[in-house]
């Protein structure tokens, strides 16, 4: 966001801090965000708890961000910290917060969630909130947070880093006969996922291949030791680099999003798997969850039936016809380039914020 921020012309300065920051890290990131930067501060602070679980020290690096505020008088601070709400009525009346929510709950205790609500609420703040989803958006007007302060924006994708070609040797190798139907999952393999149920599309549908990208070494291998045998069509291909994703994105035929009821965000998300498929131009099987088909029809994906197997069979099963017959969507790039890339996100964040003062 920094990058499309910086792109609609407006100055930005960057704030942030954690437990540790080697030198070499540093180093890094200033040279490669410092043509873009107004202001460049990397804080540390040392872990040190005081009464209970309260982090002494973490606020100590907050006052740090409140004082490079008021420094450098910043007019709007954007902030995915929903801590930073705490330090509000420190902050210069003029001193617009424009905060970003992804999920319902603002924190893990209910006492310091309703705080933080409590704080959403107040009508005399100079603050302004983006959310992931209309749905999210609806749980905090439901809330009690004024409409008028609330702006959706889902996620988006930034176009040119996906369609670079990609110039390094690929870690993972294709093992299946490139003449062959690629049906490819790209995304986390936690346990909330239930993506056992690409396994036994495998084993159901032997004529296809399936290509699994994501998850960890322990991941893979509890999903492995729930079967006697892995179906010969499906391989695990681990966490691979960003750009190696986009290009195996690229290569394959089909793509699968899946997600379960049981992800604690799936009422609310916007998951970003979602634009990059898009992008891809390939047919996609999604589960047709709410704030998915806020984003997608059926022009732009077969949608299926959240957590029905039978449906995600007939899904791919019609995917792989499309794919026999060349039917490829061919709005999707547009649907993206018109909505979705991280410039426009950013214009439309700025328009609002400007549009509310």
């Amino acid at each position: 966001m920094i990058k499309a921020f910086n792109h609609c012309g407006v100055e930005c300065h960057f704030v942030g801090f954690k437990l540790k920051i080697e030198s070499h890290l540093k180093k890094e990131f200033s040279s490669e965000w410092r043509s873009i930067l107004k202001g460049l501060s990397l804080l540390t602070y040392r872990k040190f708890l005081g009464y209970g679980r309260l982090n002494v020290m973490f606020l100590v690096a907050y006052f740090k961000v409140l004082t490079e505020i008021r420094e450098k008088k910043i007019s709007t601070v954007f902030t995915r910290s929903n801590a930073l709400l705490n330090f509000l009525r420190l902050m210069s009346p003029k001193t617009l917060v424009v905060v970003e929510l992804h999920n319902y709950r603002l924190a893990g205790p209910l006492l310091l969630h309703k705080y933080y609500l409590r704080i959403l609420r107040k009508r005399k703040l100079n603050l302004r909130i983006i959310v992931i989803s209309e749905a999210l958006k609806q749980f905090f007007v439901d809330s009690g947070v004024p409409k008028n302060r609330i702006l959706v924006q889902h996620d988006g994708v930034d176009l040119k880093a996906f369609q670079e070609p990609y110039v390094k040797d690929l870690v993972v190798r294709n093992p299946f006969p490139k003449d062959q139907t690629l049906v490819t999952y790209a995304g986390s393999l936690y346990k909330d996922r239930k993506i056992d149920r690409i396994v036994e599309l495998a084993i159901k549908l032997r004529n296809i291949n399936f290509l699994v990208l994501g998850g960890s070494i322990d991941d893979i291998k509890r999903l492995e030791s729930a079967y006697q045998t892995m179906p010969s069509n499906l391989f695990f291909a681990g966490r691979v680099p960003v750009g190696e994703v986009y290009e195996w994105l690229k290569r394959s035929d089909i793509l699968l999003a899946l997600w379960s009821w049981s992800v604690p965000t799936m009422k609310y998300c916007s998951p970003l798997k979602v634009f990059e498929y898009l992008v891809s131009g390939k047919i996609m099987v999604v589960e047709a969850y709410p704030t998915i088909k806020e984003v997608l029809t059926e022009k732009n994906a077969i949608l299926v039936e959240p957590e029905n197997f039978d449906n995600l069979v007939l899904g791919v099963k019609k995917a792989v016809v499309q794919v026999l017959e060349n039917d490829f969507p061919t709005e999707n790039i547009d649907l993206v380039r018109e909505h979705y890339t991280w410039k426009i996100r950013a214009k439309n964040i700025i328009d609002f914020v400007l549009q509310g003062n």
